[in-house]
């Protein structure tokens, strides 16, 4: 396994408001440079006057977003590409409302594909060019979506729409095209729901939308939607997320309490974002809850905002992060008012994830190693230090559904293992949402927190990691309770943790 510290070691960053950059940090080196650059006073620096920060809106995210890109573009080269993009989502020196323009940025960038006209696809803002980025980000959002690689998506032939020759494509034409078999397609489809989009909008400013113009088709061919998909809404989401952690953080520190460290840990302070980590952070969780002093151990204070983190399962690699900024707690675990701790332990597995992934070159932000799911039994072993076994529920329920003595046995071998003290998280896997009456989300983990007795059945106490958002029917504050059966029936897999003698 690669060394996390050294393959993915943080590129300097800087911004239009400073000229200096800040410090590298590696290994001992990141304590020695650490002195000339406290990350913790550029964290802590106005934030209390973020606490009444609004959320932007759609057009103050598009108005700004030029801006931002520029202060971001370290080249000067007036493009903004992955790696730049990644650099910046860690800067803590983006703050405020730049911070919200920023997370919406980068999640445009994250979620969107393109249309390459020398065939694939690509992502459309890896090298966004910063000029046209107006043009772009309007039209990813008048498309009302942004991923969609269906074969039957082809290049619109503005020629062939534009039957009069007026060099714009109206609604009348639009809709005689959608009529003839060679012309309709998804990307015409797109481009309708772009039109009355612009259309409703110009009604609404009383003015008169005449449609698209062969720049509008020129943009829609390399950006083809898929109507299930909003961007808006994605920008939305990142906005209100990175307005929520801003004025909801109420310390920059690991823990709430420096002096007794213990006290601030604990898993309702586990309450995911838009990283898709639910695999760590419900494993997270139950640590907090079982051995919190393990969660103690793992974060050392470097001073100035500096954290070294050495996850058990691994302790000849040691991850050395910063203090998120402000972007990345839109993006990372929910601010709340018990410290840092799983902010930084987040941004310190994703940081290792994408070294051991050997993601470091596609240069991305450190959380976002861990995003797009993983492996609960890994997750237990790298927090722990113990191995962990997979075991599955729904399929062997199934098969077994009629049988008291099958349900009973895996009943009680679950209760066992939990008053052991062992780490348990459910997996739902790829189930169809629909199948599941208790609104559990498909590819999502749970911790499995305890179990009672009541009126002679055994229930399972559950926590999801979205915590205070958390759709799972009847949760609160994501802790919610399954009986036994339907525990075996709503869950594809539960990974357990062995415990050394």
């Amino acid at each position: 396994m690669p060394n996390p510290a050294e393959a993915s070691r943080p590129a300097d960053l800087s911004n239009d408001s400073s000229s200096e950059p800040l410090a590298s940090f590696t290994g001992e080196a990141m304590t020695r440079a650490s002195t000339n650059k406290d990350w913790f006073a550029i964290n802590a620096k106005g934030r209390e006057s973020q606490q009444q920060l609004p959320d932007i809106t759609i057009d103050e995210f598009f108005n700004n977003a030029e801006r931002v890109l520029k202060s971001i573009d370290l080249d000067k080269d007036g493009y903004v590409g992955s790696n730049e993009f990644a650099q910046a989502v860690d800067n803590p020196y983006i703050k405020g409302k730049d911070a919200q323009v920023l997370s919406a940025l980068y999640k445009l960038n994250a979620n969107s594909i393109e249309q390459n006209p020398l065939g694939g696809y690509h992502n459309p803002m890896q090298f966004l060019k910063i000029d046209r980025a107006k043009q772009q980000i309007q039209t990813i959002l008048d498309a009302g979506s942004i991923r969609n690689v269906a074969p039957h998506n082809k290049e619109l032939m503005f020629p062939k729409l534009d039957r009069n020759g007026d060099d714009i494509l109206s609604r009348r034409e639009l809709s005689e095209a959608m009529k003839d078999p060679e012309l309709a397609n998804g990307s015409l489809a797109v481009a309708m729901k772009m039109f009355h989009r612009r259309d409703a909008r110009a009604f609404a400013e009383g003015k008169t939308y005449q449609g698209l113009s062969q720049e509008d088709v020129t943009n829609l061919n390399r950006v083809i939607g898929d109507t299930g998909f909003s961007a808006r809404l994605n920008v939305e989401r990142a906005i209100e997320n990175t307005g929520r952690a801003q004025r909801g953080i109420k310390t920059t520190e690991a823990f709430a309490d420096k002096d007794y460290p213990l006290d601030s840990i604990s898993s309702d302070a586990i309450n995911q974002g838009s990283v898709g980590n639910c695999y760590f952070l419900s494993t997270l969780a139950t640590v907090a809850d079982k051995r919190p002093e393990v969660i103690r151990d793992m974060i050392v204070d470097q001073g100035h905002g500096n954290y070294k983190v050495t996850f058990p399962g691994d302790r000849e690699n040691p991850v050395y992060v910063s203090t998120p900024s402000d972007t990345n707690i839109g993006q990372f675990n929910r601010a709340n008012e018990r410290g840092m701790w799983p902010n930084i332990l987040e941004k310190a597995f994703g940081k290792y994830e994408a070294a051991s992934r050997k993601l470091v070159q596609e240069k991305i932000p450190n959380a976002m190693g861990a995003d797009a799911g993983g492996d609960a039994a890994q997750a237990i072993y790298l927090l722990t230090g113990n191995e962990a076994d997979t075991h599955e529920l729904k399929s062997l329920y199934e098969i077994n559904k009629d049988n008291p003595r099958f349900i009973q046995h895996r009943t009680d071998m679950f209760t066992q293992w939990l008053d052991e003290g062992r780490m348990l998280i459910a997996g739902t896997g790829n189930s169809n949402p629909e199948e599941n009456r208790f609104n559990i989300p498909p590819t999502h983990a749970i911790t499995m927190q305890s179990h009672f007795e009541k009126d002679g059945k055994t229930y399972f106490v559950m926590r999801d990691p979205w915590g205070d958002h958390s759709r799972v029917e009847g949760n609160r504050d994501g802790v919610f309770t399954l009986e036994a059966k339907d525990l075996f029936e709503s869950f594809q897999y539960v990974s357990v943790e062995h415990i050394k003698e």
